[in-house]
């Protein structure tokens, strides 16, 4: 399967972000407002209080957006596309879908040293350097 081609889903205490790869802006908008996407996040947030959720679908240079919730619950103020949440470990998975995507273009092993593309980065082990794969 082509990893550019996987959807990623992602839901933590105050966030749900999807990227949808290869959807012109359109089709990602009418994704945002499929009936049954709708009903499901907005039952998921009432079973589980979320303060705030977004959706986002990106394809390229077009970005669209959907929140639900709050921004600031005790001010009342919605969550926007401007909505700050705390991301906490998901950064790890898009970091490791990137490195995927980057070894199928042929732009990188798993296998290669990381020192070969940060030429700054001198791991030491008890003293001695130490080859640090990416994998």
């Amino acid at each position: 399967m082509n990893i550019k081609k996987i959807a990623t889903v992602f839901l933590s205490i105050g966030t749900l972000l999807t990227i949808i790869p290869s959807l012109p802006a359109s089709a990602a908008d009418s994704v945002l407002d499929d009936v049954e996407l709708n009903h499901y996040i907005t039952e998921y947030v009432d079973e589980t209080h979320t303060p705030g959720l977004s959706l986002v679908a990106v394809d390229g240079e077009n970005t669209s957006y959907k929140n639900w919730g709050y921004d600031n619950i005790a001010q009342q103020i919605p969550a926007t596309e401007h909505t700050h949440y705390e991301l906490a470990s998901v950064s790890k998975a898009f970091t490791a879908l990137s490195v995927l995507v980057l070894q199928e273009e042929g732009k990188l092993s798993i296998n290669d040293s990381v020192s070969d593309y940060f030429s700054w980065f001198d791991v030491k082990w008890q003293g001695e350097s130490y080859d640090l794969r990416i994998w």
